[in-house]
């Protein structure tokens, strides 16, 4: 059984991995929150600092079920 690390070092890489398993890159994030591609990168890299209306657009419009996000900023 392979071994998986534990997500308590990282509090935020639950919801990057969310978010890049959607197929959240920079430039499908740009697009969406309406912001330029480095500082959708920029959020794809420190989440914690997405703001509740972009978690909104990103539900809306990227298509990612808000019970998922709510599941990551829950942890």
């Amino acid at each position: 059984m392979p071994y998986i690390k534990p997500l308590t070092q990282q509090p935020w890489a639950r919801m990057r991995r969310l978010l890049v398993g959607y197929g959240m890159t920079g430039p499908k994030l740009a697009a969406i929150l309406g912001v330029s591609r480095p500082t959708a990168k920029a959020r794809i890299d420190a989440p914690g600092k997405l703001t509740l209306e972009e978690l909104d657009r990103i539900s809306r419009h990227g298509h990612i079920p808000l019970d998922e996000l709510r599941d990551c900023i829950g942890r």
